[in-house]
């Protein structure tokens, strides 16, 4: 009778150890569902049919888009830099973001991403394909230090028309 009763005392203190770090994994995972960009923030939140609407659609608007995914760090530390940018830049160029996952996924493919972070930015103008007689805009990545705002901002001055900044 004492062998069953010992058990028990151990698998309850073994379950007792083990939930704090189950309580710890799953905050984690919790707080790395969370988007790094606030909802009422610069940064515009867009999915597959906003994409279309704001970005591909609109002839008038150049637009600077952040891809980013849960769990990344490089996406979460790019954040505050590219808000930094947004505000900067704000009534001149839209800034937005892209979570990549289950409601983005013709987004991604047709911005070919291949890894997070990405920054892509759409010209206000569209592009004419002269063979398929279809015009889109197409986006254009930022290969520069996300940790400068002040380069994004000068990435997304430079989709605006030459008509509209001096160089």
């Amino acid at each position: 009778p004492l062998l069953p009763n010992r058990r028990e005392d151990v698998r309850t203190a073994k379950m007792a150890r083990r939930s704090p770090l189950l309580l710890l994994v799953a905050l984690l995972v919790a707080v790395d569902a969370q988007s790094p960009y606030p909802d009422d923030g610069p940064v515009v939140a867009l999915d597959d049919a906003s994409f279309e609407e704001l970005v591909g659609e609109n002839g008038r608007e150049a637009w600077v888009i952040a891809f980013h995914t849960d769990g990344c760090a490089p996406c979460a530390q790019m954040a505050p830099t590219f808000i930094r940018a947004a505000k900067a830049m704000d009534g001149i160029v839209r800034f937005g973001h892209v979570h990549v996952g289950e409601g983005t996924t013709l987004v991604a493919k047709a911005a070919g991403l291949t890894k997070v972070p990405t920054v892509l930015g759409f010209p206000a103008h569209k592009t004419i394909n002269p063979y398929m007689k279809t015009s889109a805009k197409q986006g254009v990545e930022f290969r520069g230090a996300t940790g400068s705002h002040k380069k994004i901002a000068d990435f997304a001055a430079a989709l605006l028309p030459d008509a509209f900044v001096r160089r």
